[in-house]
């Protein structure tokens, strides 16, 4: 495995986004995670495919992964969103919600994009069981607590106003 992974590296590493993009998929396929920093860098890369092979190897568990997965969401390129909106719902903490869900609610316009990005929002709810519900988004203008948990589903969370 290490003479494999060496390999998978130097290709990931080429100036060939094809051979990047195999050499990323080959990696998943095998179940193996480069390191996080080349991942990241791959993220950055110029072509859109080599960015959409990344995010989807990317372990969004790691919270450098998750915060840059939910940057990728604002990404123009529809394959980098989607990957970046499976590799969320495959891995991500319940944070990751407040990213997806304009995309769920259609601000990007896709129907596929909606789609994922509900799917992914039904995952990271699936395994932290009693979320649901509980985001809180406060309305413009708002000067404390833009995003709140609620302490249990169907509850308020209600924000004190410190008086001046």
């Amino acid at each position: 495995p290490g003479e494999v992974h060496a390999v998978l590296l130097a290709l990931m590493d080429s100036r060939s986004s094809a051979l990047a993009v195999a050499a990323l998929r080959a990696a998943r396929s095998l179940g193996w995670a480069p390191p996080i920093e080349r991942l990241l860098a791959i993220t950055d890369a110029v072509h859109p495919d080599a960015r959409a092979a990344a995010a989807a190897t990317l372990d969004a568990s790691d919270p450098r992964a998750e915060a840059k997965l939910a940057a990728l969401l604002e990404n123009n390129e529809r394959p980098v969103v989607l990957a970046a909106i499976e590799s969320l719902g495959r891995a991500a903490g319940v944070g990751a919600v407040l990213a997806l869900l304009p995309l769920s609610q259609g601000r990007l316009g896709a129907a596929d994009v909606r789609k994922a990005a509900a799917t992914a929002i039904a995952k990271i709810q699936e395994r932290n069981p009693g979320t649901s519900g509980q985001l809180a988004l406060s309305e413009e203008g708002a000067e404390s607590g833009q995003v709140s948990l609620a302490p249990s589903r169907g509850t308020v969370a209600i924000a004190d106003k410190k008086q001046s």
